[in-house]
């Protein structure tokens, strides 16, 4: 897996957006932020967005809507450094290989992402944190590129 492939997925990602974001009511338009506090709000409407797209696409599995969906997510939680966040994304596939990926498929990606934005919502309230922030917020934006690379036939271990 090369930064240079995963950079080309996260442009897919932009087009996608751009190209289909009025096609579908589910839709989570990504924002600068102006304090933690005003990110934290984003955190739960996203969640309760997820929420809604979760129940959707295990009710009907449409292409074209989940492609969207994690694209929608990328561009909400999009790193400053993207070169850092793949370079994270390449460490933990050699730490934990593509199995579990392989097994669970968009499902696990996006139940993965609502796993990491419940504890984004349970770290802002807390004074002592054993995890950082941004790190929670690196790995939604990888799990919506591996998403997307799913869906795009380019999830593979190397």
């Amino acid at each position: 897996m090369k930064k240079e492939r995963l950079e080309e997925i996260y442009q897919k990602a932009v087009t996608i957006y751009q190209n289909d974001y009025k096609k579908y009511k589910l839709c989570f338009k990504p924002k600068k932020y102006e304090s933690e506090l005003d990110r934290h709000r984003e955190d739960l409407n996203m969640l309760m967005y997820l929420t809604t797209l979760f129940k959707e696409l295990t009710h009907r599995c449409n292409y074209n809507m989940a492609t969207f969906q994690f694209a929608n997510i990328a561009l909400t939680y999009v790193p400053r450094d993207r070169n850092k966040a793949f370079e994270l994304m390449i460490k933990k596939r050699h730490d934990y290989g593509i199995t579990p990926i392989l097994i669970t498929g968009q499902i696990g990606i996006l139940v993965r992402i609502i796993s990491k934005i419940c504890r984004l919502t349970n770290l802002f309230d807390k004074q002592e944190k054993f995890e950082s922030i941004e790190d929670n917020r690196l790995d939604i934006f990888n799990y919506a590129i591996i998403g997307l690379q799913l869906i795009f036939g380019d999830f593979n271990e190397h």
